[in-house]
């Protein structure tokens, strides 16, 4: 008999909610050794074994330890887009769970090159990636910086910025609840007074975000304006402002107020004129904004106020309308 290809396997009983599933023991033990714990217990060959993880990712991952070579080989070729993401993705999270380092290594190469070339819009997707990628610290030194840039690249293209607001609230992030804050900041006074998603601190942190942005518009003496030029941008600074007065042509000009670094802020020499369209946000690790007053992370554009007090969630006064932000 030849032991390479002769297999002693037996299946064992899992359960997710309703759903039942049989499936190889050995598959599972291979992988994981917190499954090859779980099946030592007197319980494991009675009553299915009930797992608290999401039904979805389960069987993701359970299609990873399946499939066959000739069935990986066309889905390599003929999968792409969201449901490539979303499969990757739940092997990964699977596979983190139940301590299965080399089938994470694996999903994670094949997912990271992904979130340069598929634009997922769904939240929840893209939300269960992030958390992941808080679970799976030191997976992948990239992981962590390249889901969060690419959460706040889905802010940036969504019609619906108040989504993914509540999404960062959820996890709790003031990062990623600041960005979401800044392009909230673009929509009309008239559906942001109307909204009844965004809450009382929500309104009262967009109005002290509107005051912290409008201390960044300080006319300086410098102006780029020429008499071919008629455009009034700051050279001496470089820091991102909303208006900026030119004393040559006396006119006032609208720019975009974009997140920098702290090394664009000190050595940036020009700032591009709104058009119809917004600029794109710049997606930076460490995001601040800085003016001859000092220097605020985004975080605190949005929740420090001028007296230097902090608005956190047991804020109870009502702001009511958001019209100020109209004008």
């Amino acid at each position: 008999m030849d032991s390479d290809y002769t297999y002693d396997d037996t299946t064992v009983s899992l359960s997710i909610g309703e759903r039942r599933f049989k499936v190889s023991r050995k598959r599972l033990t291979d992988v994981s050794p917190i499954f090859a714990d779980m099946f030592q217990l007197p319980s494991a060959n009675d009553d299915p074994i009930d797992l608290p993880v999401d039904i979805d990712e389960f069987r993701h991952f359970l299609w990873y330890l399946h499939v066959s070579i000739v069935e990986f080989i066309k889905w390599d070729k003929e999968c792409t887009g969201d449901a490539r993401f979303r499969r990757l993705l739940g092997i990964a999270a699977i596979a983190h769970v139940y301590q299965a380092p080399d089938v994470v290594a694996w999903s994670v190469a094949q997912l990271l090159p992904l979130l340069s070339s598929v634009p997922v819009r769904d939240v929840a997707t893209v939300k269960r990636l992030y958390d992941f990628a808080l679970r799976a610290e030191g997976v992948d030194p990239q992981l962590q910086t390249q889901c969060r840039d690419y959460w706040c690249s889905r802010v940036r293209e969504s019609s619906d910025p108040i989504e993914w607001l509540l999404a960062a609230h959820s996890l709790n992030n003031q990062y990623l609840q600041a960005y979401a804050y800044f392009h909230i900041l673009g929509c009309s006074g008239a559906t942001l007074a109307s909204d009844s998603r965004l809450t009382v601190v929500d309104r009262l942190r967009l109005l002290v975000g509107v005051t912290n942005l409008r201390r960044f518009t300080k006319p300086k003496s410098i102006c780029a304006c020429t008499p071919n030029r008629k455009r009034c941008s700051c050279i001496q600074c470089g820091r991102p402002v909303i208006r900026s007065y030119c004393d040559s042509c006396h006119k006032w000009e609208q720019f975009p107020v974009e997140p920098v670094s702290e090394d664009q802020a000190q050595h940036s020499s020009t700032i591009a004129p709104i058009t119809n369209q917004p600029a794109e946000a710049p997606i930076m690790s460490d995001v601040i904004l800085q003016d001859d007053y000092g220097t605020l992370s985004l975080w605190e554009v949005f929740t420090r106020s001028e007296l230097g007090d902090l608005i956190g969630h047991e804020a109870e006064t009502t702001i009511g309308m958001l019209s100020p932000l109209a004008t």
